[in-house]
Protein backbone atom coordinates (compact mmCIF):
# COMPACT_ATOMS: atom_id res chain seq x y z
CA UNK A 1 0.00 0.00 0.00
CA UNK A 2 2.50 2.23 0.82
CA UNK A 3 4.71 1.54 -2.79
CA UNK A 4 1.37 2.57 -4.27
CA UNK A 5 0.91 5.75 -2.61
CA UNK A 6 4.68 6.79 -3.20
CA UNK A 7 4.62 5.51 -7.48
CA UNK A 8 0.94 7.79 -7.30
CA UNK A 9 2.60 10.81 -6.13
CA UNK A 10 5.85 10.81 -7.91
CA UNK A 11 4.06 10.21 -11.47
CA UNK A 12 1.18 13.06 -10.27
CA UNK A 13 4.31 14.91 -9.35
CA UNK A 14 5.63 14.25 -13.26
CA UNK A 15 2.27 15.17 -15.24
CA UNK A 16 1.69 18.26 -12.96
CA UNK A 17 5.80 19.42 -14.48
CA UNK A 18 5.83 17.94 -17.75
CA UNK A 19 5.45 19.80 -21.65
CA UNK A 20 2.95 22.00 -21.29
CA UNK A 21 2.33 23.78 -24.85
CA UNK A 22 -0.02 26.74 -25.47
CA UNK A 23 -0.55 28.70 -28.72
CA UNK A 24 -0.84 32.21 -29.25
CA UNK A 25 -2.38 34.20 -32.26
CA UNK A 26 -1.72 37.54 -33.54
CA UNK A 27 -2.47 39.78 -36.30
CA UNK A 28 -0.94 43.13 -37.95
CA UNK A 29 -1.96 45.21 -40.57
CA UNK A 30 0.49 45.79 -43.40
CA UNK A 31 0.23 49.53 -43.38
CA UNK A 32 2.21 50.57 -46.70
CA UNK A 33 5.07 47.61 -46.17
CA UNK A 34 6.52 46.01 -48.61
CA UNK A 35 9.48 43.95 -46.38
CA UNK A 36 8.53 42.51 -43.49
CA UNK A 37 11.83 41.72 -40.96
CA UNK A 38 11.94 39.59 -38.51
CA UNK A 39 13.91 39.83 -35.32
CA UNK A 40 12.90 36.52 -33.46
CA UNK A 41 14.81 34.08 -31.45
CA UNK A 42 12.85 31.55 -32.69
CA UNK A 43 12.07 28.89 -35.30
CA UNK A 44 10.25 30.42 -37.77
CA UNK A 45 8.16 29.60 -40.75
CA UNK A 46 7.07 31.80 -43.43
CA UNK A 47 3.80 31.13 -45.81
CA UNK A 48 2.26 33.30 -48.25
CA UNK A 49 -1.69 33.86 -48.38
CA UNK A 50 -4.13 35.65 -50.06
CA UNK A 51 -4.66 37.92 -47.19
CA UNK A 52 -3.94 41.64 -46.58
CA UNK A 53 -2.68 41.14 -43.02
CA UNK A 54 0.32 39.37 -41.21
CA UNK A 55 -1.18 36.60 -39.48
CA UNK A 56 0.98 35.17 -36.78
CA UNK A 57 1.16 32.05 -34.65
CA UNK A 58 3.51 31.25 -31.75
CA UNK A 59 3.91 28.20 -30.36
CA UNK A 60 5.26 27.64 -27.16
CA UNK A 61 6.75 24.84 -25.37
CA UNK A 62 7.94 24.64 -21.50
CA UNK A 63 9.81 21.43 -19.94
CA UNK A 64 9.64 21.50 -16.53
CA UNK A 65 6.51 24.21 -15.84
CA UNK A 66 2.32 23.85 -15.21
CA UNK A 67 -0.21 25.44 -16.40
CA UNK A 68 -0.02 28.48 -14.36
CA UNK A 69 3.35 29.54 -15.26
CA UNK A 70 2.83 29.82 -19.26
CA UNK A 71 -0.34 31.20 -18.29
CA UNK A 72 1.38 33.95 -16.48
CA UNK A 73 4.08 34.25 -18.62
CA UNK A 74 1.63 34.96 -21.61
CA UNK A 75 -0.70 37.55 -19.71
CA UNK A 76 2.55 39.33 -18.68
CA UNK A 77 3.45 39.78 -22.38
CA UNK A 78 6.26 37.60 -22.59
CA UNK A 79 5.84 36.09 -25.76
CA UNK A 80 3.51 39.72 -27.62
CA UNK A 81 5.19 40.65 -30.90
CA UNK A 82 6.07 44.64 -30.99
CA UNK A 83 5.43 45.81 -34.69
CA UNK A 84 7.94 48.59 -35.97
CA UNK A 85 7.05 50.35 -39.40
CA UNK A 86 10.02 52.10 -40.78
CA UNK A 87 9.03 53.53 -43.95
CA UNK A 88 8.73 50.37 -46.59
CA UNK A 89 9.52 47.82 -44.53
CA UNK A 90 7.79 46.19 -41.15
CA UNK A 91 9.85 44.88 -38.10
CA UNK A 92 8.47 41.97 -35.87
CA UNK A 93 10.25 40.94 -32.76
CA UNK A 94 9.45 39.99 -29.59
CA UNK A 95 10.15 42.65 -26.85
CA UNK A 96 10.23 40.96 -23.58
CA UNK A 97 12.09 37.70 -24.53
CA UNK A 98 15.61 38.74 -23.25
CA UNK A 99 15.64 36.62 -19.96
CA UNK A 100 15.60 33.17 -19.13
CA UNK A 101 13.08 31.54 -17.16
CA UNK A 102 13.23 30.09 -13.83
CA UNK A 103 11.33 29.07 -10.77
CA UNK A 104 12.68 28.78 -7.53
CA UNK A 105 16.01 28.28 -8.83
CA UNK A 106 15.24 25.59 -11.48
CA UNK A 107 15.43 26.78 -14.80
CA UNK A 108 12.73 26.16 -17.17
CA UNK A 109 13.33 24.88 -20.82
CA UNK A 110 11.63 27.03 -23.72
CA UNK A 111 10.54 26.29 -27.48
CA UNK A 112 9.40 28.72 -29.30
CA UNK A 113 7.75 28.24 -32.91
CA UNK A 114 6.60 30.77 -34.84
CA UNK A 115 4.27 30.37 -38.08
CA UNK A 116 3.90 33.34 -40.31
CA UNK A 117 1.45 33.93 -42.71
CA UNK A 118 2.47 36.99 -45.07
CA UNK A 119 0.45 38.36 -47.94
CA UNK A 120 1.40 37.93 -51.34
CA UNK A 121 3.74 39.30 -52.98
CA UNK A 122 5.11 40.70 -49.71
CA UNK A 123 9.05 40.25 -49.42
CA UNK A 124 10.22 39.06 -45.69
CA UNK A 125 13.78 39.14 -44.04
CA UNK A 126 14.40 36.25 -41.77
CA UNK A 127 18.27 36.66 -41.64
CA UNK A 128 17.95 37.70 -37.80
CA UNK A 129 15.71 34.60 -37.00
CA UNK A 130 16.57 31.56 -35.80
CA UNK A 131 16.89 28.53 -37.78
Amino acid sequence: MRFTLTFLFICCFFLANGQIVRTVHQSFEKEQAHLLELDLKANVEIQEWTGSRILVETTISLEGANKNIIEALIDAGRYHLEKTENGQSLLLNFKNLQNKLAVRSIEIYETIRVKIFVPEGMQYDESLAAK
